[in-house]
């Protein structure tokens, strides 16, 4: 089935003026979709061309889906549609920018009234990639649309962004979050607590986390391993840290939910609210705790897995900078 705007959960300013953009005839020639990843940007990216690009379209820019634009685009072999694949995936360099934008630019479209480029992860632009692009994004061809997604607009040149409409995707509210999963996971409830929890207001990060039975073994472990600490001995600290390890997920996700735990320790002690915390199902756990550890405790905690955090990022070995930081939280 073809992407439409009426089949997105949320994001209903950014729809409007998407939608408002296609009907009126007075595209942007560059767009920044900017957002978390899971928020929207694809899906928003693809209704919109859907809607600027059927000749079949109703007035409320919803595409036929049927047509063969519509298909095209479904299926990702609409000629007129570019999608930038650089050489090396963690960097868009300049010879990325010039080999598939400005040198192929001045070539109309094949079968549309635009060429549109797609660049995924535009934050991967090095300063010099951006400042080949502009080349491009001052003097388009008539032609010629652009539309850059960033997970981060801070690493986007002012420059770049002052030459584009700049639109950013809305946290789903958790009543959307959970009609969205309704629909996509009915019956689903395993998982789905988390889901709800740590999706952050965005849709496609809850649909990844309700079906994940791994994410739910894994924050069990991390639990687990949270409430036990003060007992636990250095050897069964490193078997514990190896175990979580051997999930194979981003270390750095482990960080952030060990953050989680300890923002819920202090949502509890100053406020009590249940509602606001992501371990709900640790409710008992979390308010005895909230008894026993004071704020500068909590605060203490927090410095630690941020230094965890630098450590990682300086390579000083995941497994050690994770038995490291659980020693620290140890003795707080």
């Amino acid at each position: 089935m073809s992407m439409a705007f009426s089949e997105i959960y949320g994001n209903r300013r950014v729809k409007e003026q998407l939608r408002e953009a296609a009907l009126s005839g007075r595209a942007p020639h560059a767009l920044i979709l900017a957002g978390r990843k899971g928020s929207g940007r694809s899906m928003l990216a693809s209704a919109f061309l859907e809607a600027l690009l059927c000749p079949n379209r109703t007035g409320e820019g919803e595409p036929c889906g049927q047509c063969p634009v519509c298909v095209k685009l479904r299926e990702g072999c609409h000629p007129d549609v570019i999608t930038l694949q650089p050489d090396k995936p963690e960097l868009i360099s300049v010879d990325d920018i010039r080999g598939q934008i400005n040198d192929t630019a001045g070539v109309r479209p094949w079968e549309s009234a635009y060429k549109v480029y797609i660049i995924p992860g535009a934050e991967r632009m090095n300063v010099q990639a951006q400042n080949a692009l502009l080349k491009t994004l001052e003097e388009p061809p008539d032609y010629v649309m652009m539309i850059l997604m960033t997970e981060d607009l801070s690493l986007m040149l002012p420059t770049v962004q002052s030459r584009a409409l700049k639109l950013k995707t809305e946290a789903l509210s958790r009543a959307e979050l959970e009609a969205l999963l309704d629909e996509r996971h009915p019956g689903e409830e395993e998982g789905r607590a988390l889901a709800l929890s740590f999706a952050d207001g965005c849709g496609g990060r809850a649909l990844e986390l309700c079906g994940d039975a791994e994410f739910a073994a894994l924050c069990g472990k991390l639990v687990a391993l949270l409430k036990e600490l003060p007992r636990l001995d250095f050897g069964e600290i490193t078997m514990r840290v190896r175990e979580l390890l051997a999930y194979g997920r981003d270390p750095q996700e482990l960080l952030a939910l060990m953050g989680r735990w300890y923002r819920d320790i202090l949502v509890l002690r100053c406020t009590g609210s249940v509602e606001e915390l992501s371990f709900r199902g640790e409710k008992r756990a979390l308010l005895e705790l909230a008894e026993t550890i004071d704020g500068d405790s909590i605060g203490s905690a927090m410095k630690e897995i941020e230094k965890c955090q630098c450590r990682m990022e300086a390579r000083a070995g995941d497994e050690a900078c994770l038995r490291y930081l659980c020693l620290c939280l140890k003795e707080i």
